[in-house]
């Protein structure tokens, strides 16, 4: 970000190449978990296949997903960080470097998920991988951002993390709406 050129990994690359590594891993070394999607609409339960075709293709293809969150993510930083005259891609950058550091994190964990997977521990370890995951974010957008106080860091931080969610739940509306439309345009 400050013009001095190093020949870094590519920062896409990197998470692509991470994400699909933990897919391998979490393929040929983790059971398979099915429930089954239901909606409610009109208080009535859904079960729809086609929901439930798009819960396995994203938890199958998570190379492709750890890709597609990255600009959500750089979006949500961008506005949160706005007065911090860096621009969108910039952002990208820093996301997908952080995205990828929370996948190595990840992957460094992932002995821990598998000796859990079928014990009462594996509920702590995911909490503790996500904890850490959280933890290595706020290092990263600390580090990153280290002119400012702290305090002042970690609220842009929090506020980042409210976009965030927001721009999740207006993207997975979206995504059930087409479905639930999809199914009932199928039906007719």
């Amino acid at each position: 970000m400050q013009g001095k050129r190093i020949g870094h990994f590519k920062p896409l690359s990197m998470v692509l190449v991470l994400a699909t590594l933990y897919g391998l891993l979490k393929h040929f070394f983790l059971d398979e978990v099915k429930e089954p999607a239901n909606i409610l609409i009109n208080n009535k339960s859904i079960n729809s296949d086609t929901i439930n075709a798009v819960f396995e293709w994203t938890n199958s293809h998570g190379a492709i997903m750890a890709l597609l969150v990255v600009p959500v993510y750089a979006l949500a930083s961008f506005l949160a960080y706005r007065r911090e005259k860096y621009n969108f891609v910039e952002h990208l950058v820093l996301n997908a470097y952080t995205s990828s550091l929370r996948l190595f994190v990840t992957i460094i964990l992932f002995p821990l998920v598998v000796l859990t997977q079928h014990s009462s521990g594996s509920d702590s370890v995911s909490t503790a991988t996500t904890v850490l995951e959280l933890a290595v974010t706020c290092w990263c957008f600390l580090q990153f951002f280290n002119t400012l106080k702290w305090t002042t860091a970690l609220k842009k931080l929090i506020h980042m993390y409210l976009i965030f969610l927001l721009e999740i739940i207006v993207i997975g509306a979206i995504l059930v709406s087409l479905i639930v439309l999809f199914i009932y345009q199928s039906k007719t």
